[in-house]
């Protein structure tokens, strides 16, 4: 997803978000060392962001398989994405590093 919109049609649930994790200075490991990541997705009109719990696929890519109840599945619009992880020592850091990614859901025929 770095680099691009992830895109979807509302009500599919098959394609994960994943999304490669990139730092502009030291390293970054996320298979070991963490408590939580979280997804935050809001709509680009503002309104509530809403979390999902991430897995971690390796040391820089993590991932997200959408449920039929999420609003980004249900609902077509274009979401603002963060990747938040908190690591063991308590310390917090969010992804990208600047800016937002996107999620555009488009409606379906039925």
């Amino acid at each position: 997803m770095s680099g691009s919109a992830h895109l979807r049609k509302r009500g599919d649930t098959n394609k994960p978000v994943v999304v490669t994790l990139s730092v502009t200075s030291g390293t970054l490991d996320v298979s070991t060392g963490v408590t939580s990541i979280l997804l935050y997705v809001r709509p680009s009109s503002g309104g509530t962001a809403e979390a999902y719990a991430m897995t971690a696929s390796s040391a820089l890519v993590v991932a997200y398989v959408p449920t039929a109840l999420d609003t980004f599945v249900t609902t077509a619009d274009v979401y603002d994405v963060e990747v938040q992880v908190t690591f063991t020592n308590g310390k917090i850091q969010t992804f990208p590093e600047s800016g937002t990614l996107t999620i555009k859901t488009t409606e379906d025929l039925d």
